[in-house]
């Protein structure tokens, strides 16, 4: 099976640096960049059969307006795209975050550039790694179950480093060398759900019930 990840187009919150948060609509160029994914996805072989996105404002956005170039794809909202909650920094601006909680960003900031793994990241009322994780792995296994050839997710920054992760066969624990990874708005990354993955995806699962 092809996955094609796509993250959201620019939102409104983006220009203003909120971090995580409910969401919000795109900007005009984020609906200009969300038709031309939908013409670049309409021009794919074999075609897009699925698209489903995350239960956020911007991606909900995207999704439809590149679904306007979908005329024969099922679209669909997956609960397991939520974004993980990054406690009391989800919904503050980058600057007032800074000033309340310098640790965190600072640990959130190394993240971002590469310098850490995920385990190192400590934010009060931050979702448990384990339980996001499970969340990409479960996705994974229920598109597997779809049996379709070409599917396209649309969510935001965190779900697809997720996701492209779990490809990669990392983990979140301290050595699992699960780090960040760059996506830019609405530039399509795929790559192949293997039987093999599948094995490991199932063990993990496994593994952790």
């Amino acid at each position: 099976m092809r996955v094609i990840l796509i993250r959201h187009g620019e939102s409104k919150k983006n220009l203003i640096d909120v971090i995580g948060g409910c969401g919000e609509s795109l900007t005009a160029r984020g609906c200009l960049a969300a038709r031309l994914a939908g013409g670049y996805l309409q021009r794919q072989t074999p075609p897009i059969e699925h698209l489903i996105f995350a239960p956020t404002a911007q991606t909900r956005h995207t999704a439809t307006l590149i679904a306007e170039k979908l005329h024969k794809c099922k679209m669909y909202e997956s609960p397991l795209l939520k974004p993980i909650d990054l406690g009391k920094l989800s919904g503050l601006q980058v600057d007032e975050a800074k000033a309340k909680y310098p640790y965190e960003m600072d640990t959130l900031s190394r993240w971002n550039r590469r310098e850490i793994e995920i385990s190192d990241v400590s934010i009060p009322g931050m979702q448990d790694m384990s339980s996001f994780f499970c969340q990409g792995l479960q996705l994974l296994c229920s598109i597997n179950r779809s049996q379709v050839t070409s599917i396209c997710i649309v969510a935001t920054r965190s779900s697809l480093v997720l996701l492209k992760n779990i490809k990669l066969r990392r983990t979140p624990e301290n050595g699992g060398n699960y780090y960040n990874l760059h996506f830019d708005y609405t530039r399509p990354v795929s790559f192949r759900l293997t039987t093999q993955d599948l094995h490991w995806i199932r063990n993990q699962l496994q593994a952790r019930s």
